[in-house]
Order: structure tokens, then C-alpha cells, then sequence
């Protein structure tokens, strides 16, 4: 909770966009609980502290609860990219099946539009808790850039991610 505290401020001193949620408990819809059970701690403090974390050039976000929920029209839901790549798949449902099964393994925390479309994610899977990378046009090829969230957050600070 700390870093997420020491992240918060840096943002707002940045200029950053930040709502924190007056009510802390967290409540996902059926969709995001059923098809991530388990979502590391660190992100959900996060959700449970913040309701809107954008970069002051307005080309970087958080997802938060309202995103997950689609309770507000936005121009990027949670799930874009993942309906990109089924759209690219057209009629091979064996293509289909692994772009689902990329993305049931894979949280996405964070989008950008600064370079082109880039997403960060929770790894759900053998790498629990680590942030990877992705970008357009092959989303499903992902890099590791933090071994966690609390680290995602201490190189955004530091200036070595493209956020």
C-alpha cells in the first residue's frame, strides 16, 4: 500500500489525473471475477484506492473499477485490444481460442496510445504478479518489464517506462 500511496502523490505532483474512490470496498462484475479469480494483492489495493489514474498528456491510464465494470462509455474498454485480435482472427476459431487463452492469462492494468496501442498486464500464470508489455499489431507477444506491480509503479517514477 505504501508505493501505491508514494505513486499517487508523484502522479498528482506530475500533473496526473487521479480520483481516489471514497468507497474502498471492491466490488468487479461476474465477468472480471469469473474469469480472473485471483488477482494479485498489490493490483487490488490499487482498485480499491483509485478511481482514475491518468497521465497528464491524457495518452497513458490505469484501468480501475469503473473500466472492469463498464460503467462509464469509453473510447478503450478494459478488453480492446483482446476484441482487435479476435476481429483479426475472422473465422479461425483455432486463432480465436489461443487470443482468449492469452488473455484469461493475462490482467490488463494499464493502456497507452503514446506510441501506437500498448497495453500492460498482470501475468495470472507461472509468472503470478509480474507486469508484462504489449503493443500493435501482434498484442499476444509480450515482454516482462517489472517482476511487480510495485515495481511497474518504481519505474514509471524513475522515468524507464514509455508511460
Amino acid at each position: 500500500m505504501e508505493k501505491i500511496i508514494e505513486f499517487l502523490t508523484w502522479a498528482e505532483d506530475k500533473g496526473w489525473e487521479v480520483e481516489k474512490r471514497t468507497d474502498r470496498e471492491l466490488t468487479l462484475t461476474n465477468e472480471i471475477v469469473n474469469r480472473y479469480p485471483v488477482i494479485p494483492e498489490q493490483f487490488v489495493q490499487f482498485l480499491k484506492l483509485v478511481d482514475t489514474c491518468v497521465a497528464a498528456d491524457e495518452k497513458s491510464w490505469f484501468l480501475c473499477v469503473n473500466d472492469y465494470n463498464r460503467e462509464v462509455e469509453l473510447a478503450f474498454s478494459w478488453d480492446e485490444f483482446e476484441k482487435i485480435s479476435l476481429e483479426s482472427a475472422c473465422d479461425d476459431d483455432s486463432w480465436k481460442q489461443e487470443i482468449t487463452n492469452f488473455w484469461d492469462r493475462y490482467l490488463p492494468i494499464a493502456l497507452s496510445v503514446r506510441n501506437g496501442y500498448t497495453f500492460y498486464a498482470i501475468d495470472l500464470g507461472s509468472e503470478f504478479g509480474s507486469i508484462v508489455c504489449g503493443y500493435e499489431p501482434e498484442f499476444e507477444e509480450v515482454e516482462q518489464i517489472a517482476s511487480s506491480f510495485d515495481q511497474f509503479l518504481d519505474k514509471i517514477m524513475k522515468n524507464s517506462l514509455n508511460f
